[in-house]
């Protein structure tokens, strides 16, 4: 019976020769080749043929009792009718195809990894901004670790109905806008290995554009807002203070939210908004001046100045707030006013718009104080400080009537 000493004191010869072991393993041997390797193999009979099976080679980690394992089981297949070489060549292939398999699905591409590439595409400083915000708050938490290749319809679909659902309606069509581009862009690329995958993104209906007419408040729910926004807990001042500022304004919202103290006046009772900062700057390359009414005044007044920026990031005085924490808190703060319209921050520059035109400030004033891109003769011309009075005056007219709104009674 074969013992690892046996084994190991065994002499090459010129030619290769087989010991078979005369004991309960019927075929077990080992071969010894002229440059004094041992195999282990395994001598059987199938088909009316003598075969030879090698079980492996002697070494350290592949010793005796590891091969007589290996020929027990490979009896055991002969027992069962097949023929353990064959046998077990298959199931090494199977392994071998089962390892390359899950190396392969290891390396497949996340969706993480397409929304990384989509955004190195992006030339616009400011959608690269809000494209990555947007994905890291709606899309990475949910969806990111995914594998592309396993992204079903639903998954895809149940992204944008959570931003739908939230009352940003815009935010979702533009979201959807931003994962269909970014997957037909991942699938014209051969490192993402997506050729012949089909884009959930283009299964998914985009939501619809919704007119800026239709998210204007009305006199009611105007008052319900001011007054909801005033007792609502979840939310901070600063937050409170900026839409209170949009609604005084008519003024974008990352206008507002990105003020800085340098931008205002006190004294003469402006904002002086830079090209920079504005979606028609770098057309234009003219700035936008907005008068301060008494109310707007008292906001910024009350505002600490800790940094820059107006209304701070809560990590660094420098930078802005989040413009994606204030969508979130109106939401929430619908989701308890049933009796209110799901809206966006952005959807208030709507509503100031409508009620200028409804207490008769001329069109072209409601224009230049929301800064709308003007396309008349006169306008290659406009100075920023132009129409400062009358641009005021429409201010002040609208705070007048906003005031008289919030201070009134429902149905009065």
């Amino acid at each position: 019976m074969f013992t690892d000493v046996k084994i190991k004191n065994l002499k090459p010869k010129d030619k290769q020769y087989r010991i078979y072991e005369k004991a309960s393993d019927p075929g077990f041997h080992v071969q010894i080749l002229p440059s004094g390797r041992v195999q282990f193999g395994l001598a059987y009979t199938f088909a009316s043929k003598k075969r030879f099976f090698n079980l492996g080679t002697y070494t350290s980690e592949f010793k005796l009792q590891q091969a007589r394992q290996a020929c027990r089981e490979a009896r055991a297949l002969l027992n069962d009718g097949a023929d353990p070489k064959v046998e077990l060549e298959n199931r090494k292939k199977h392994q071998e195809s089962e390892r390359r398999r899950i190396e392969s699905e290891s390396r497949a591409t996340s969706v993480n990894e397409i929304l990384d590439h989509y955004l190195t595409t992006l030339t616009n400083e400011n959608t690269l901004k809000n494209t990555k915000t947007q994905f890291q708050s709606d899309v990475r938490p949910l969806i990111g670790k995914v594998k592309a290749l396993e992204l079903t319809e639903e998954q895809a679909e149940t992204v944008i109905q959570r931003v739908v659902d939230r009352g940003s309606q815009r935010s979702a069509r533009n979201l959807h806008i931003a994962l269909n581009s970014a997957f037909n862009i991942a699938i014209k690329k051969r490192a993402f290995g997506l050729r012949e995958w089909t884009n959930p993104y283009g299964l998914v209906e985009k939501p619809a554009a919704g007119t800026p007419h239709d998210r204007a408040l009305n006199i009611e729910q105007l008052r319900t807002f001011w007054n909801a926004l005033e007792e609502f807990q979840g939310m901070g001042e600063p937050l409170k203070d900026i839409i209170r500022l949009l609604l005084l304004t008519g003024q974008r919202v990352q206008e507002i939210v990105g003020l800085q103290w340098a931008e205002i006046d006190l004294n003469e009772s402006t904002i002086d908004i830079p090209p920079a900062r504005i979606k028609t700057g770098k057309v234009t390359n003219r700035g936008h001046v907005v008068p301060i009414t008494p109310m707007a005044r008292d906001i910024l007044i009350r505002q600490p100045r800790l940094g820059t920026h107006v209304f701070p990031s809560k990590s660094d005085d420098n930078k802005p707030i989040n413009w994606q924490s204030l969508t979130t808190a109106l939401a929430r703060l619908l989701k308890e006013h049933e009796e209110l319209p799901k809206f966006s921050p952005r959807d208030i520059r709507s509503t100031v718009k409508t009620h200028m035109a409804r207490i008769k400030v001329m069109k072209e004033i409601r224009d230049r104080i929301q800064n709308h891109a003007l396309t008349d003769v006169a306008d290659k011309h406009y100075d920023r400080y132009d129409y400062l009075d009358e641009k005021r005056f429409g201010l002040n007219k609208w705070e007048i009537e906003l005031k008289s709104l919030i201070s009134q009674a429902p149905d009065s």
